[in-house]
């Protein structure tokens, strides 16, 4: 096995796989938090006409006094009657504005009599969004590359683009190893565990709105493992979980060497998760985990969620990190990154989970960060330590 490699290295090489990106069109109703891969133009003057913004009287710009009301436009009609010296329309807000108008003076500043409407001095393009003021037709209004948020979905309707070109997601695979596993719904008998892990991974893909295929539990033997891994290959993100360190019964390295896949790394000086395998078989790339359940969920956050959001064109795809102030102390220096699991507060400040290590899935339940103690770094309570959200 090749000497563990840092993080920052681990990162270059992963993330420099990135394939190259695909563009499709998406529904838009299904495009929610997909990255563009198109600029995108308006078809339209937005507003497409001079548009009233608030209830009230359409009228000349300056002229006050009695008024006679000579119609009333509401939303989603337009006005058969030009607006002269001494005339008004009733208007509503969204309205077209009347030719010969030139400011809308609001409902709640007038008085109305009978067939008349007392109406104050106003100024030209009072209470008027003009047509085209926000975009002109032909403008570009999102560029490619970005986020499609709510409002994002909201403006692409808007200006009549339903089937946007974005970066697809890659399809993906997770299996799970070893002869001490057994399905959640299976009571584990002597020696033997329930397997988490490819449930972790499943819901981790699917808070990407990505869907994952389960391959199941594959024991401890190589010929079931190869045709596991095979299957595992038509995809385009392969993960495993387990069998990934040097002991005799890890297998999963030698399988996929066996198989063609490009060793890229295995072991990285983080903790926990220091036994991770990343590697290529033309263009599709595999991640091999280390099997305890925390190592798992790390190791994910670290390498596969940052990749996979790569590929659908994200420019990161890491977890925010901010910095906080440590609560607790961490005295002991190692020769590892560690991820602790951590709860940091609105005030900024970060307390360490008493942590029982890469098995303690009850911890991580508690955590909403991972708190990250450097390489060779002993810190004290009032240290600034960086923690990423999870």
């Amino acid at each position: 096995m090749a000497s563990p490699i840092t993080l920052e290295e681990a990162e270059r090489l992963v993330f420099a796989r990135v394939p190259p990106l695909k563009a499709l069109p998406a529904a838009l109703a299904l495009a929610q938090d997909s990255v563009l891969a198109q600029d995108v133009a308006s078809d339209i003057d937005l507003p497409p006409f001079n548009r009233a913004t608030m209830d009230g009287f359409a009228v000349v710009a300056g002229e006050g006094g009695l008024l006679d009301i000579i119609e009333e436009v509401p939303a989603g009609h337009m006005p058969t009657k030009r607006v002269s010296t001494g005339g008004a329309s009733r208007i509503m807000t969204g309205a077209p504005v009347p030719g010969g108008a030139d400011a809308v003076e609001q409902i709640e500043k007038v008085v109305v009599k009978g067939g008349k409407v007392e109406v104050g001095a106003t100024k030209p393009g009072q209470n008027i969004a003009a047509r085209g003021e926000d975009i002109r037709a032909g403008q570009v209004v999102l560029k490619e590359g970005h986020v499609l948020r709510a409002q994002e979905i909201a403006l692409l309707a808007t200006v009549g683009c339903m089937n946007p070109k974005v970066y697809g997601g890659p399809t993906t695979a997770v299996l799970s190893t070893g002869d001490e596993l057994v399905e959640p719904e299976a009571r584990p008998g002597p020696g033997q565990i329930r397997e988490s892990n490819s449930r972790s991974v499943i819901a981790q893909f699917a808070a990407m709105r990505l869907p994952c295929k389960p391959l199941g539990i594959v024991r401890d033997d190589p010929a079931l493992l190869e045709e596991a891994l095979r299957e595992g290959l038509e995809r385009d993100v392969l993960v495993i979980t387990g069998g990934v360190s040097a002991g005799d019964r890890d297998l999963v390295v030698p399988t996929l060497k066996k198989l063609g896949v490009e060793y890229i790394l295995h072991q990285v000086l983080v903790r926990p998760g220091r036994p991770f395998f990343f590697g290529t078989h033309g263009s599709k790339r595999v991640f091999a985990l280390p099997g305890n359940p925390v190592s798992t969920f790390v190791t994910f956050e670290l390498f596969v969620r940052p990749f996979v959001m790569r590929m659908m064109g994200h420019a990161d795809g890491r977890r925010p990190r901010i910095a906080a102030t440590l609560a607790t102390p961490l005295p002991k220096v190692l020769d590892r990154i560690q991820f602790l699991p951590a709860v940091v507060g609105a005030d900024g400040r970060v307390e360490i989970l008493a942590w029982r290590g890469s098995g303690d899935q009850v911890t991580l339940t508690q955590a909403n960060c991972l708190a990250i103690q450097p390489l060779k770094t002993a810190l004290a309570v009032g240290d600034r330590i960086d923690v990423m959200k999870i």
